[in-house]
């Protein structure tokens, strides 16, 4: 699959492999050192059947020459507003960025407003904690495809650069969305460049010509927040 053309490429993902742990969800809704209790892991078990029936989860993916995004930085917006967005982007060594958005679609985040809405707190926390466990696992299948297209490409990926995340500039989020038309997958920014619906997910790779970091490892052990809550703990 050649993804280097210039048109977007949409990937469809099956819902039930999106189908998170116990264990991941119940990080997101009690914190990392939350311990599931036999009647808890039923709840989740019925919380991620629950949700495997309520997302509609679409990726979309282009992996680009840095030199287009410089002109595209360059060149700025038809109103001039974000002519300067983009420059922490490429001070990084890169041949290429992967960029890529993901989302889960309105119906889970939906319901969790629903159900807040009714006083069923428990539920829509759990609810919203499954979907965020969804989450990690789709952008870990994209991140896998995206590794195997800079290897077919003789490149090997670097760091996952997510707008408002590690010092990138959230403002960055406009880039992408006018990279992929983010648009079409249903995905919006509000004037705070946050996307709606909520559980979407969007990221900048770079792609090097010598290997920056393992591609194993899962998102905390790249995360400079060390103090988070939900922060998975390495093994002892």
């Amino acid at each position: 699959m050649d993804l280097t053309g210039p048109s977007t490429n949409r990937i469809p993902i099956d819902p039930e492999d999106l189908r998170p742990s116990p264990d991941a969800v119940a990080r997101y809704f009690g914190g990392a050192g939350y311990n599931l209790t036999p009647k808890a892991q039923k709840r989740v078990h019925e919380g991620v059947g629950q949700a495997v029936t309520m997302v509609s989860p679409l990726a979309v993916y282009r992996v680009i020459p840095v030199e287009k995004i410089k002109t595209v930085t360059n060149s700025g917006w038809s109103d001039g507003k974000y002519s300067d967005i983009a420059l922490d982007l490429i001070e990084y060594p890169v041949r290429y960025f992967a960029v890529y958005l993901a989302t889960l679609g309105e119906a889970l985040e939906t319901a969790c407003r629903e159900m807040a809405d009714q006083n069923k707190m428990y539920q829509a926390m759990l609810l919203d904690a499954v979907g965020t466990a969804m989450l990690d696992t789709m952008g870990a299948k994209i991140e896998k495809i995206v590794d195997s297209q800079a290897r077919h490409m003789g490149l090997f990926t670097g760091c996952r650069l997510g707008p408002g995340l590690n010092g990138v500039a959230l403002e960055n989020q406009a880039l992408l969305f006018n990279l992929l038309d983010g648009e079409t997958v249903g995905v919006h920014l509000n004037e705070s460049f946050i996307m709606r619906p909520s559980k979407s997910i969007s990221a900048f790779v770079i792609f090097n010509d010598s290997q920056q970091r393992e591609a194993t490892g899962n998102k905390c052990s790249r995360c400079k927040m060390k103090r988070c809550q939900f922060r998975v703990r390495p093994p002892k």
